[in-house]
């Protein structure tokens, strides 16, 4: 029976991942079950920020240690059953990390927020890096990898120039698109309609031009959460309110195929800032998404 393992981030307050099997449409209806995987040692400082899953046994974990966000990568060949680390960096240039993509075997991305403009790279399974400077790119932090070469990037930038965090209120998001491995960038569209909020939670890349967002606020007064899809890349755009995600603070967005996808998010407890973890799952493309799992 063929398998496949994906992942997706459900960001409660001790940071757990989730992996889900795939079983075989063909042979059992898509049967899809539900595993938590905890950490391979427990420390109070150390935080699962991202996770990407190449195949059924390969996957890394993008780590953030210590009060000041310092990076770690973790790799598991195993199923995410042991971990090792391949990469540690007391003083990151990637500060608070946030996005890892595991496009191939041997190649991994990772990113942080503080100072996007390095990127690091590694083209043999983590055994080097490279660092990347992007000065394009600005801040933000959320990329999202096709393959080796083509991905997109969130960039996140001020109407009136870098002004660091003095307003961050009126911050901006827009879409960059590499064809060369992130050595270089263009913008997908100038006039992109997610331009409007601070918000892009999710990137993920159907094809080269077939691509989505997950955005938490949209437009002048936040109406959010919103599902875009593009297959043009970004030339136009299908928006999608999601009525049934509303009150849910958005995550993470993975799809195992062009229908088939699921969203996690928090939602709150009404009791303080505590939330519990939900999932809303779409088998058209994004279009509708209906509760599929809640943490009990």
């Amino acid at each position: 029976m063929r398998k496949k393992v994906f992942s997706l981030l459900l960001l409660s307050i001790c940071f757990i991942p989730v992996l889900a099997d795939w079983a075989d449409e063909e042979e059992n209806g898509g049967v899809y079950q539900w595993a938590p995987i905890k950490p391979y040692r427990y420390d109070p400082f150390i935080h699962i920020k991202d996770l990407a899953v190449y195949d059924s046994l390969d996957a890394v974990a993008l780590i953030s240690r210590g009060e000041w966000g310092n990076l770690e990568i973790w790799k598991s060949t195993d199923g995410a059953q042991t971990w090792d680390v391949i990469y540690s960096e007391l003083n990151s240039p990637s500060r608070f990390p946030m996005e890892i993509q595991h496009p191939s075997p041997n190649y991994i991305y990772a990113c942080g927020h503080t100072n996007v403009q390095n990127i690091l790279r590694s083209s043999d399974a983590g055994i080097t890096w490279d660092t990347i400077n992007t000065p394009e790119l600005f801040f933000g932090g959320r990329l999202c990898m096709y393959d080796t070469l083509r991905g997109v990037f969130r960039r996140r930038f001020h109407p009136k120039g870098d002004i660091g965090y003095a307003d961050s209120t009126i911050f901006l998001d827009e879409l960059v698109y590499t064809e060369d491995g992130c050595e270089t960038w263009t913008l997908i569209r100038p006039d992109t309609i997610i331009n409007y909020a601070f918000g892009v939670r999710q990137i993920h890349m159907f094809s080269p031009d077939d691509m989505a967002i997950i955005h938490s606020k949209y437009g002048k007064h936040g109406k959010g959460p919103v599902f875009f899809r593009t297959k043009d890349r970004g030339k136009t755009w299908d928006v999608n309110y999601m009525a049934s995600v509303t009150s849910a603070n958005l995550k993470s967005m993975y799809f195992v195929n062009d229908s088939v996808g699921w969203i996690a998010a928090a939602k709150s407890t009404g009791e303080g800032h505590r939330d519990y973890d939900v999932l809303f799952k779409t088998t058209d493309g994004g279009k509708n998404w209906e509760l599929n799992y809640k943490e009990k």
